[in-house]
Formats: structure tokens, C-alpha cells, sequence
């Protein structure tokens, strides 16, 4: 099974800032989708943060959100799993209010995760995590602590990870309460950075002064697991 793994897409950034899209617009029509056609990906898994403003989202980013992205995954069969992660809720303490289901609920094709959850993937197990907050904080760990699955999927904030060159995050909770899973894939760092079993897969594109010259997703690298499913990670 081929899976796409895509993060912190940030639509609307920059109150939907047009010379920022027309640049996260070449991504898309130049990379992504051609390799999800080339490759016959038909399984997304979105990491988060897929929208930028906690608040909404103006009527033009919008239609370049659905133009741009949606559209073009409904149009190639694509199944997208779409995490929810911070700034995709509007509220710090709940994922209940989120952009996810309200932006997206005409997207037959989208799969809302904005509540720790369980799906099959071919015949894989997969536990998704979506951003931990009070609300589902007990939720989320009685779940990782019952699952038999080997794969996370999350929106996390962990120490000892990348921030942006330079600064490793001091706090957030540590890694080892996801010690028993093979591999966990994450969100919300827009640095990619690993410790061999928890990957941070970075953002697709530059936002900000501190990625310059740190990455242009112009490859795609796949990352090994013991479920043989390849990963493409566009980061």
C-alpha cells in the first residue's frame, strides 16, 4: 500500500496573503499532485494544521483552499485522512469547533480526525492523534495505551524535537510515552527532524525568514516501517 503524508499546510496564511498562495499554488500543481498521479496514490494522511487562522477563513481563500487542494483530490479518487491539529480549532481546550468539519464537510473523500480514533488502512492499523488538549487528553492516552497498533499518526508537540535550525523545543511532553509503537509520524514542527522512531515530517514549503535555504520540497523521501507500507512524505 502507497500512502501520501502531508503537514502543516497552513491555507490562508498571511490573512491569505495572494503572492504566499501563488507560491504554495507551485507545490501543488508542480509536485504533489503529479506524484500522487505518477505514483497512483489514492490514501492521504494530513497531518494538521491544514488551515492557518484559528478564527475563519476569507471567501477568496476559500475558493483557492477548494480549487487549489480539495477539488484536486476529489478529482483523482484521492481518500484524504485529515488530522486536526492547533490551529485548525478555534479553541485551545476542545477540537470541537474546528475547521475541519465545518470548511470541509461537503468532501465526501475527507475523513475528519479531530478525536483520537482507530482506522484500517489495507490491513494496517493506524491509532491518529489529532491536537491533545484538555478536553481529550485522557481520551488520547487511554487509547495509546490499549491500541495493538504499531502506527501513530498525530499532531504533537514532544521535546527534544526540532523547532526551527537552531532551537530544539524544551518542553511539551516527552517521547517516551509513545515508546511502544514502531514508528510515529507528527505534525506541528515545521523542521523535519527524527529520533529513528518518531519523525517530524516538516511543512511542504517556506513560511517564514527561518526556513530559508532549509528546504524546498522538490523530493520525496520514504521512510521504512515493519507494516510494508511506503510512506511519501512531501517535506
Amino acid at each position: 500500500m502507497k500512502i501520501a503524508c502531508i503537514t502543516d499546510t497552513h491555507i490562508s496564511f498571511k490573512k491569505s496573503n495572494l503572492n504566499f498562495h501563488k507560491y504554495f499554488e507551485k507545490f501543488y500543481s508542480n509536485i504533489f499532485f503529479p506524484e500522487l498521479e505518477k505514483r497512483n496514490i489514492k490514501t492521504v494522511i494530513h497531518l494538521g494544521d491544514a488551515f492557518d487562522n484559528r478564527k475563519g477563513i476569507d471567501y477568496w481563500g476559500l475558493e483557492w483552499a477548494q480549487k487549489v487542494v480539495y477539488d484536486r483530490f476529489k478529482d483523482i479518487g484521492a481518500k484524504v485522512y485529515q488530522i486536526c491539529g492547533n490551529h485548525d480549532a478555534t479553541m485551545r481546550s476542545t477540537n470541537k469547533y474546528n475547521a475541519i468539519q465545518t470548511i470541509l464537510r461537503e468532501y465526501k473523500n475527507v475523513i475528519p480526525i479531530t478525536e483520537p480514533s482507530e482506522y484500517f488502512l489495507g490491513d494496517t492499523k493506524i491509532t491518529f492523534v489529532p491536537w491533545i488538549c484538555k478536553d481529550n487528553e485522557k481520551e488520547t492516552f487511554d487509547l495509546l495505551n490499549q491500541t495493538d497498533s504499531k502506527l501513530v499518526f498525530g499532531h504533537l508537540e514532544l521535546s527534544g524535537f526540532t523547532l526551527f535550525p537552531g532551537q530544539i523545543n524544551t518542553h511539551g511532553m516527552s517521547s517516551e510515552k509513545f515508546s511502544k509503537f514502531d514508528r510515529v509520524f507528527s505534525g506541528h514542527y515545521h523542521t523535519r527532524s527524527n529520533d529513528g522512531r518518531v519523525f517530524y515530517l516538516g511543512n511542504p514549503y517556506q513560511l517564514f525568514w527561518s526556513d530559508v535555504d532549509l528546504f524546498i520540497c522538490d523530493t520525496v523521501y520514504n521512510i521504512p516501517n515493519s507494516c510494508g507500507i511506503s510512506f511519501y512524505c512531501f517535506s
